[in-house]
């Protein structure tokens, strides 16, 4: 685990890290067991929003996999340590920002990132180099966090 992401108390987690790690990605899954294990014990509190919400139960609604769906939930919504802030005006006008000072494209990546300034979150976590650009938080890529061979 990077180094950033070890000593954080708070971290905001984008999609791809829950998809990781319910999916149990061959690359990602050491980390993100790694970081729910934290998670899980007290050690870090993990931050998201209803974007992850949608983003990850979109697929397994599509294909009817309820057991998945129930295991997001239970990572996402069910979670002691896990904390999901409701988009509102606050988010979404920090969201604008955002887009507009750090040439963010895409409005849902917007939103994580407001979300994750407005919380306090010390890391992003997330794979999305795009979003590298925003300097408030420090963001780190999935990737970065590979152990080489």
């Amino acid at each position: 685990m990077k180094e950033e992401l070890r000593k954080a108390s708070s971290v905001f987690l984008d999609t791809s890290a829950f998809i990781y790690h319910v999916e149990k990605h061959s690359d990602y899954f050491p980390l993100t067991n790694e970081l729910f294990a934290a998670i899980d014990r007290g050690e870090k509190l993990a931050i998201t929003s209803p974007v992850t919400v949608v983003e990850v139960l979109t697929k397994p609604f599509e294909k009817h996999d309820l057991a998945v769906v129930e295991e997001y939930r239970k990572r996402l919504l069910l979670h002691p340590q896990v904390k999901s802030r409701s988009i509102d005006n606050e988010v979404a006008t920090e969201a604008a920002r955002i887009r507009a000072n750090f040439g963010i494209k895409k409005t849902p990546d917007a939103l994580q990132l407001a979300v994750a300034k407005l919380e306090r979150a010390q890391v992003f976590l997330t794979n999305d180099k795009e979003l590298k650009r925003f300097t408030e938080i420090q963001v780190v890529l999935s990737s970065e966090c590979l152990v080489a061979p």
